[in-house]
């Protein structure tokens, strides 16, 4: 009787694919007191974690994620950092140079290039592109920014009806760990 034992490596075939962010979810709203002076203490708020996945096994399936580039008006090279291996999205606050738009209502959009790649041989990589809207108190509790109207059931009138339905909430979360 022979014995034959084949051993299989994975051929790194797959490129790595963003569940988050993604084509239909790739925007993340701020407050701007969130990322104010007047925040608790200067340093980095978790806005989000960028997560992908490669079908490969072992290393190939491995990633690590990095920030390819950063488009916007307000921002330096340090505005933004990206955990390597966990994908943790964090932005400088309480700064004076954090976000200063034009106007006390004007909102600052960041893109934010992040691009996550295998350790395979040879390497591939998928790059994202995530928004990061810094929205101005004013624009938050302004009626015509936010309004929405319902629409009448039949037989109803056709009166429409200003509500506020929309909540922001900020976490700050000060961690060096990313």
């Amino acid at each position: 009787m022979t014995v034959v034992t084949v051993h299989v490596d994975d051929v790194n075939d797959h490129s790595p694919t963003f569940t988050f962010p993604n084509l239909v979810n790739n925007t993340v709203h701020v407050t701007s007191s969130a990322v104010s002076t007047t925040s608790p203490a200067p340093g980095h708020l978790l806005i989000a974690v960028c997560q992908a996945t490669d079908a490969d096994d072992g290393p190939n399936a491995r990633l690590t994620y990095e920030i390819v580039n950063v488009s916007s008006s307000f921002s330096s090279s340090d505005q933004f950092r990206l955990g390597r291996t966990s994908g943790r999205l964090t932005m400088r606050v309480g700064r004076a140079e954090t976000v200063s738009g034009s106007g006390p209502s004007e909102n600052t959009t960041f893109a934010i290039a992040v691009r996550a790649r295998d350790d395979g041989w040879p390497s591939l990589s998928s790059t994202a592109t995530l928004y990061v809207v810094v929205v101005t108190t004013a624009s938050i509790y302004d009626d015509h920014y936010w309004r929405s109207f319902t629409e009448p059931a039949s037989g109803t009138s056709n009166t429409q009806h200003n509500h506020r339905s929309v909540f922001y909430t900020h976490f700050l979360t000060f961690d060096n760990r990313l």
